[in-house]
């Protein structure tokens, strides 16, 4: 067996490290050349997408399955240990999915409602409206908004945007969790989102001229799509429900003409809002280029390709740059209209676009591939210049950020698994974050998905990750973690304690396995944290789970873990203690294990109980815990005499 302390890391790593993700899974919804079709634009007040047809959940798994092969257990157990086996990375990503939403279908196999959320939301308003004027409920969170100590995180952040006209006002949206605001640079977080059901948010745009007006992107911008489904209609992430308005700083919120139910399937993946003319708004979807020069009232797609980023010309904002498939687009009209700046600039996929206001002639393009390119002739000629891959750690579309100082147009900065940084216009790249240990005093966490400087600086600049929001001051040498307040975790399963009810511990999407002791947070074990359990004995036996059924027990209150898994399994694998004798544990894998030594040893139960499929569910009567009931979702099997079922 591997030393505790090595597998932890090592699990830490390969939760990070989806290397191929960018290979396999990101595909093209239009490919586009110099005479690609430009869809009619039209003008409508109640927007409705093209549709896009609901996949069939059974169809989307044999597509994936059939496409790469299944995986042995052992081949994902090895992958997770840290093993250099990169090719099998990708299928965390696709087993996070398959997790949510497998328990979720119909038996037809049709997915469920995406948009059920906000519909119930509004059906609840509707036949309640009084449970919104007066509030009789006494909920509390759990625990307190600080981030987990031993290196924890607090969850996803996808976007960072500041007050036009205050800094020290910042907003950023959640991938779980919506949009929270600081007026005091991130010394304290408030949810401004809460009236509506929570989402996730892809971006962000303010209004240069009253900043009271806000527009958010709803959706997952950082989902994927994948090559192996020939409809392209597969989406890994939650689906966007248009684009929302606030007119007061977040207090209220209200739909633009850019709203649609979740069902349709839509993805925002920029926002950006007109810095002289603020009625002028656009948006970036899998359908195309979406503007308004209304401020948000109606919308008319005015470009068809596929764009995943967009920036203006620092001196001329009618002047707009967007990234498509494979080319830069340009809109000299403040967007009306696009022509191809440049063709084939890039290989299929993202393409991340940068200005600078200290050059207007500075164009800069970082290409899912990797290549960077850059233009200083506002787009008639480009050069190649350094990568910032092996610097910054890519390893997936959805990590590939790029970013340039308005105070010079040489700063530059890349986010993957690390922050890089270039202050010569991306002739050489360094990495100035470190993800492990979290001691480092450049320690950012892991995964950055955004990355800004502060307006008018070269020195601050603020990271997007996995964990939360990151700050340094001196342009990476050191970095501070301005978390503490945002309640943005992506939590799987949790445990309370029998014996002690301050004692929680849970498992988080990215952030591992955390415990709350009644007064702080700490995460006690790395990786993705799935499921937990407290031994309703004594609450320092606790057991945790990482990804693929691994689990770990402590006997010290989780200052400590030992590997005592039988097996791999699911990438939530189910297991439970006995409601009489705690002695007694099960454990669902495509084989029901038992333990009768408190989960330090295990035997086989019964062997294959589900041909081939895991177990997903195990409940034990209490009333005689002989009889043990089984399930792997449309199925479900018992036992009356404790063997066999």
């Amino acid at each position: 067996m591997k030393n505790n302390a090595t597998i932890q890391a090592r699990q830490s790593i390969a939760s990070f490290k989806q290397w191929c993700l960018q290979l396999f899974l990101v595909t093209l919804l239009f490919l586009f050349t110099n005479g690609r079709v430009i869809a009619q634009q039209h003008e409508n007040k109640n927007f409705q997408p093209s549709s896009v047809t609901q996949t069939n959940f059974y169809s989307i798994q044999d597509n994936f399955y059939t496409h790469y092969g299944e995986r042995d257990a052992d081949q994902l157990q090895e992958e997770i240990a840290g093993e250099d086996n990169e090719e099998e990375s990708y299928y965390n990503q696709f087993k996070r999915w398959e997790y949510l939403m497998e328990s979720r279908t119909f038996p037809t196999g049709n997915l469920p409602d995406p948009s059920i959320a906000f519909k119930e939301y509004d059906n609840y308003k509707a036949a309640h409206p009084e449970a919104f004027s007066t509030r009789s409920a006494t909920w509390s969170p759990v625990g307190s908004a600080t981030v987990p100590g031993n290196g924890g995180g607090v969850g996803r952040v996808n976007v960072i945007r500041f007050d036009p006209t205050n800094s020290n006002t910042i907003y950023l949206g959640a991938a779980g969790g919506g949009v929270w605001k600081t007026t005091n640079s991130g010394t304290n977080w408030s949810d401004v989102t809460s009236s509506i059901p929570v989402t996730s948010i892809a971006d962000i745009a303010i209004d240069p001229t009253n900043s009271n007006i806000v527009y958010i992107a709803t959706g997952d911008g950082y989902g994927y799509e994948a090559t192996w489904q020939s409809d392209n209609d597969f989406w890994g992430g939650v689906y966007s429900a248009g684009v929302l308005k606030s007119t007061d700083g977040g207090i209220s919120w209200s739909a633009t003409g850019l709203s649609y139910s979740q069902n349709n399937l839509e993805i925002v993946q920029r926002l950006i809002i007109h810095p002289t003319n603020p009625q002028v708004l656009l948006a970036a979807t899998r359908n195309g280029i979406y503007r308004t020069s209304n401020g948000g009232t109606s919308w008319s797609l005015v470009e068809a390709a596929h764009c995943y980023d967009m920036e203006f010309n620092t001196a001329n904002p009618n002047t707009i740059y967007a990234g498509g498939n494979q080319d830069i687009l340009q809109s000299t009209d403040a967007g009306a209209t696009w022509t191809v700046l440049k063709n084939n600039l890039c290989s299929a996929g993202r393409i991340s676009i940068e200005t600078s206001a200290a050059n207007s002639l500075v164009i800069y393009a970082l290409c899912e591939s990797g290549t960077l390119s850059r233009s200083s002739d506002g787009g008639a000629t480009w050069i190649t210049k350094a990568s910032p891959g092996g610097a910054a750690g890519f390893y997936g579309y959805y990590d590939m950020v790029l970013e340039c100082a308005d105070a010079n147009a040489d700063n530059l900065l890349a986010g993957g698994l690390s922050v890089a940084k270039s202050t010569n216009g991306g002739t050489s790249w360094q990495t100035i974050s470190n993800w492990s240990p979290y001691t480092a005093s450049n320690y950012v966490h892991a995964d950055n998905h955004e990355l800004e400087f502060l307006p008018g600086s070269t020195q601050t600049i603020f990271s997007g990750n996995d964990g939360g929001i990151f700050k340094s001051t001196n342009q990476g040498t050191s970095w501070s973690d301005l978390s503490s307040g945002l309640r943005v975790a992506q939590i799987y399963r949790l445990s309370s304690s029998a014996t002690n009810p301050s004692i929680v511990y849970s498992g988080w999407q990215d952030n591992g396995s955390n415990r709350w002791d009644g007064t702080t947070y700490t995460q006690v074990y790395g990786a993705d944290g799935m499921e937990a359990l407290v031994d309703y004995t004594n609450s320092n036996i606790v057991f945790i789970e990482t990804q693929y059924g691994s689990i770990y027990k402590s006997t010290n209150g989780g200052a400590s873990f030992s590997f005592v898994a039988p097996s791999s399994g699911a990438w939530v694998t189910s297991y439970i203690m006995d409601p009489v004798d705690h002695n007694k544990m099960y454990a669902g894998y495509s084989t029901l294990y038992k333990s009768t030594n408190n989960g330090s040893n295990w035997s086989v139960l019964a062997s294959n109980l589900y041909a081939g499929n895991y177990c997903t569910a195990i409940a034990v009567a209490p009333s005689n815990t002989n009889y043990i009931y089984t399930s792997s979702l449309g199925l479900m099997k018992k036992t009356t005499n404790g063997t066999s079922p």
